[in-house]
């Protein structure tokens, strides 16, 4: 019978448990930062030397995927397939985690990429899915498409360092707007899941107070991205 479980915070202890006795491992991750790498590295590694067959798959949607992290991927094992998904505009959001061994398989699907706020103690949402043999397969097969399409080219040395260039060109013209939200989701600023909600007092007494940069979350980027395009394509069809 199908197991269905809803996971809302820790997802990450799941993923680790689950990458030790692993035969495949596969990660498909709209982005990733190297605090998420660090989290399941020596996981990894162990795994591989497991003899585990292990594949990624990224994206360079928005230039958000950090090359560092990228970098630190690379460093694990070279016994891991990585490769990254040229998204050319088309935006690029699954985040899907499978996991085969001889007694099950198990297929993680959710909020969470591969970041250790979004592992460890941010509020996520994600299901975990074992003992579906057809959706877990339906899950692989799909997973495949996107790991070896034409568009999907494999990380290496070089196309890292093509990668990065593209990555700090892009935030010379957008004004570090998406290394700003990576900034602060590297000093871990999601809702703690276990945190006690604060005591409200009788009075409020109102003080000034520094907000900081105010910066938009993912659906707000990708739309100021369209906005750009249509103010873009708008000044051109007026000239």
């Amino acid at each position: 019978m199908t197991k269905v479980q809803l996971i809302t915070s820790e997802l990450g202890k799941h993923l680790l448990e689950k990458m030790e006795g692993a035969s495949t491992i596969c990660v498909l991750t709209s982005f990733v930062m190297k605090s998420g790498v660090q989290f399941i590295a020596d996981a990894l590694k162990k795994a591989a030397q497991n003899g585990a067959d292990i594949k990624i798959c990224t994206g360079d949607y928005l230039y958000i995927t950090q090359p560092e992290a990228l970098e630190a991927l690379l460093s694990i094992d070279d016994m891991i397939g990585i490769r990254m998904w040229k998204s050319n505009g088309t935006s690029f959001h699954p985040k899907a985690y499978m996991f085969k061994n001889n007694e099950q398989d198990v297929l993680y699907i959710g909020s969470s990429n591969l970041s250790k706020s979004a592992l460890n103690h941010g509020v996520e949402w994600n299901i975990g899915i074992s003992e579906a043999k057809e959706v877990f397969d339906q899950a692989l097969e799909e997973f495949s498409k996107l790991f070896l399409a034409d568009q999907t080219v494999a990380l290496n040395p070089e196309n890292l360092k093509e990668y990065k260039a593209n990555y700090e060109e892009y935030h010379k013209k957008h004004t570090n707007l998406v290394e700003k939200w990576s900034e602060q989701e590297e000093l871990e600023i999601m809702l703690p899941s276990n945190r006690k909600a604060p005591d409200i007092p009788d009075r409020i007494k109102e003080s000034a107070a520094e907000y900081g940069d105010i910066l938009p979350r993912f659906a707000q980027i990708e739309a100021l991205e369209e906005l750009h395009k249509t103010v873009e394509e708008e000044t051109i069809r007026l000239l």
